[in-house]
């Protein structure tokens, strides 16, 4: 008989979810940048239509200049200006 205790026989504010994590990066017309870590969660909008990126779908996503996007950190929540983006990096933390 084994000793060994399932991860899953825990609460979940005992056992620690791992989440991927995401760094953004906007970069500007004026060479300017912002860069936004920890993001687990992306939404924006076009034309009336409600987009929302999740989990692994972030870093395989096209996403477009001149929007506002929303972006989400397990403790903290961001908008960055969609306005004068030249261009959009996102990168896999560690």
């Amino acid at each position: 008989m084994s000793n060994l205790v399932s991860c899953s026989d825990y609460p979940m504010s005992i056992r620690e979810e791992v989440i991927t994590t995401y760094t953004f990066k906007f970069f500007y017309e004026n060479n300017s940048y912002q860069e936004f870590e920890h993001i687990i969660k992306v939404e924006y909008s076009i034309a009336g239509m409600a987009f929302t990126v999740m989990e692994n779908e972030i870093l395989q996503h096209h996403y477009p200049t001149g929007r506002d996007m929303h972006l989400f950190a397990r403790d903290a929540s961001y908008t960055a200006s969609g306005k004068n983006v030249k261009s959009i990096s996102v990168t896999k933390e560690d």
